[in-house]
């Protein structure tokens, strides 16, 4: 069964109201080999998965925040918050269960933020992709 865990080593800057495409520089773990070097994907066989992004934002009290879970080209999952008013830093998690299909496929996550200015992911230990096979 294959698994992965998945961050970035540093804060990665994402543009206002840009679809960016989250990379992952450090793997925890990797068994199966379906991540490589700082790729945004992750490279998944015909199974079914768990998969789970953690993406926690810099402090900033405008706008909204989406992540979301791609498969290919295609929109799986996704989530979004309103900031409005908050100052403090906000932690989105967004967890999917799913059939990948005969043939395997590569799945990403990406982010957007509309703060009106650049906003960070937080890096270190703060932001993951996590996946597991279950069958």
């Amino acid at each position: 069964m294959a698994y992965a865990v998945l961050r970035n080593s540093a804060d990665e800057t994402i543009s206002n109201n840009t679809v960016t495409d989250v990379t992952w520089d450090t793997e925890d773990v990797d068994s199966g080999g379906i991540h490589s070097g700082t790729a945004a994907t992750v490279s998944l066989s015909q199974g079914l998965y768990v998969m789970t992004a953690i993406i926690s934002w810099a402090a900033n009290a405008t706008g909204d925040r989406l992540i979301k879970i791609t498969e290919g080209t295609t929109d799986i999952a996704f989530m979004q918050s309103s900031v409005e008013g908050s100052g403090a830093s906000e932690r989105q998690i967004l967890s999917i269960i799913w059939p990948v299909p005969s043939g395997g496929q590569t799945y990403k996550v990406r982010v957007i933020q509309t703060s009106g200015g650049n906003l960070n992911v937080l890096g270190v230990r703060s932001s993951y992709f996590m996946i597991a096979q279950l069958v």
